[in-house]
């Protein structure tokens, strides 16, 4: 259901099934991309791989819990370690030490034959480079974010430039309603610079529609680096509270770089006495998965 629900107005860029693109045939997908912004492959990973990483970061993140607790992390303050960074309260981005285990490390379909590869070669290039890979957990509590893109601009005029970077999502439980939080996008916003069109939306006066894509796991979601998004809150509570984790992996034309926003000195997993508090993070955007 890649359709996705909307905000105001309908276009033909957000009627149901018009962000669903197909990995045999990545030019079109690719076409759909270049005019929107953002497309979806349905059922891109089986439901047998996505349930094992979904069980793995679990785990993870039970460690990461009792991890946090026994360093004394205030969870209400920003903070940052080499494994994991606080994405605003209770959303967490975590690289390296979360996907270290073999189902990340040896699944082909996460790697050289992940199936959305034709498609990101056809947006980028064959020279194409992975930027970084993670996951962000949006746990309950959180808030939703306020709208931003990942990157900006390449330049002042570069409105009409071709994409340089995407983010491909793959959520590991299904996100069919509002309540564990998925991501909203601006479908087109990745070639307009007028963003009080899509940003001041604090009266309701917002002028442009925006778009819920309705993912089921293991779904693949691609998204321009520029375009205007945002996650959403965790709402689940009592019985069905539950995380929301989003594995993510940022593609790029080789000769682009971006701010990796990880400290390279806290570990977490490391001496208790050292780096107790991690690092401040005055700016907990950034990075690549921002609106996970």
């Amino acid at each position: 259901m890649a359709g996705g629900r909307v905000g105001n107005s309908m276009t033909h860029l957000v009627a149901d099934g018009d962000l669903a693109a197909t990995a045999d045939d990545a030019d079109a997908a690719a076409d759909l991309f270049l005019e929107a912004g953002v497309c979806v492959f349905e059922a891109a990973l089986p439901p047998s791989l996505v349930a094992a990483c979904r069980s793995v970061l679990e785990r993870k993140s039970r460690l990461l819990d009792e991890r946090l607790a026994a360093r004394g992390v205030d969870l209400q303050a920003p903070w940052r370690f080499n494994e994991v960074c606080r994405r605003r309260f209770a959303r967490y981005d975590l690289r390296g030490w979360a996907l270290s285990d073999a189902i990340f490390t040896e699944s082909l379909l996460l790697w050289s034959a992940a199936p959305w590869l034709p498609f990101v070669r056809s947006v980028l290039g064959d020279d194409v480079k992975e930027l970084w890979r993670g996951v962000v957990d949006n746990r309950p509590g959180s808030e939703t974010q306020g709208w931003h893109r990942d990157g900006g601009f390449l330049f002042p005029n570069g409105v009409d430039l071709p994409p340089h970077c995407l983010t491909i999502f793959v959520p590991l439980v299904d996100l069919l309603t509002d309540e564990l939080g998925p991501p909203q996008f601006f479908p087109g916003s990745q070639r307009c610079t007028r963003e009080h069109l899509y940003t001041g939306l604090g009266d309701g006066s917002c002028h442009l529609p925006h778009c819920t894509p309705q993912l089921c796991a293991g779904d693949a979601l691609a998204f321009d680096y520029r375009i205007i998004h945002r996650g959403q809150a965790n709402l689940s509570r009592g019985a069905a509270r539950r995380s929301r984790p989003m594995l993510y992996l940022v593609y790029a034309k080789p000769w682009f770089t971006d701010v990796h926003n990880f400290p390279s000195d806290a570990p977490l997993f490391a001496d208790p006495d050292a780096a107790v508090g991690g690092h401040a993070a005055g700016n907990e955007g950034g990075g690549g998965a921002g609106g996970g």
